[in-house]
């Protein structure tokens, strides 16, 4: 039983571990995205999956176009909790509509900012290309 403790706690430690670097990896590129051109996509699904160590990571993919060339993306969002990251998901469906930032450099980079989504939720009119 001392076993299947030190394994429990192991796991425990594994899926917040690998949050935290996935949280700070995608706060780094959000950062970066801040002042790229802001697009309107399509989500053409979204899902849940168990990471490598342990963390649950919702999935949603979209679809957006850039002077007449279609581009595919992927947010991934970690979370601690399978409950959470379900529960995420469910608010994106096939069809809606999501504003994605994109790399004016490179248009097959983009990144979905939470800042923005935020801004949108509570009114604020961002201009998009």
């Amino acid at each position: 039983s001392g076993r299947l403790a030190r394994s429990e706690v192991g796991w425990f430690i594994d899926v917040y571990i690998e949050y935290f670097i996935r949280v700070i990896i995608r706060l780094f590129k959000r950062w970066n995205a801040r002042s790229w051109k802001i697009v309107t996509a399509e989500i053409t699904g979204a899902s849940c999956r168990r990471s490598v160590i342990g963390c649950a990571v919702a999935d949603v993919a979209y679809t957006y176009k850039v002077e007449d060339q279609v581009y595919t993306g992927m947010n991934s969002v970690p979370f601690v909790f399978d409950s959470s990251a379900k529960d995420y998901v469910e608010r994106y469906s096939p069809k809606g509509k999501l504003l994605i930032r994109v790399k004016p450099e490179d248009p097959s980079c983009s990144v979905v900012r939470e800042a923005d989504l935020y801004r949108v939720e509570h009114g604020f009119r961002l201009e998009t290309e």
